[in-house]
């Protein structure tokens, strides 16, 4: 079960350090920082605590899910919330089972999930950046 508290404060930590301190200070930070600071979290700390990476990655898009849905009203969302940091998860694992070094699995899951953000504010440009 070390996977839930891992996954829920990666998700805190991630939320306090993006929005005060990321978003506020770096133009695209959403796009270009968040992604690697989220990855480092979810899987070291998953690591740190002996849990499951993929599932504590679950866990987190699973509390970003709950955000975007209950607070923000937005399901689709809630729901790509979940299924992208699920699959940023498998995508770490994948790496690491490939490189068999986990800074490498962390930076190219990062680069997988910054893509997915640019993608994210270039289809939905209304979307706030910043």
């Amino acid at each position: 079960m070390w996977f839930v508290a891992a996954g829920v404060l990666a998700a805190a930590i991630s939320w306090f350090v993006s929005s005060r301190l990321v978003i506020p200070r770096f133009h695209l930070g959403r796009v270009w920082v968040s992604p690697m600071l989220e990855e480092a979290l979810k899987t070291g700390l998953a690591l740190s605590l002996g849990a499951q990476v993929v599932l504590c990655h679950a866990v987190f898009g699973a509390v970003e899910s709950i955000y975007e849905i209950w607070w923000k009203k937005k399901t689709a969302a809630g729901g790509a919330a979940f299924v992208s940091h699920l699959l940023f998860g498998i995508v770490t694992v994948e790496l690491y089972r490939w490189w068999g070094v986990w800074p490498l699995a962390i930076i190219g899951a990062a680069a997988v999930h910054t893509t997915w953000n640019g993608l994210v504010f270039l289809v939905f440009p209304g979307h706030k950046i910043d």
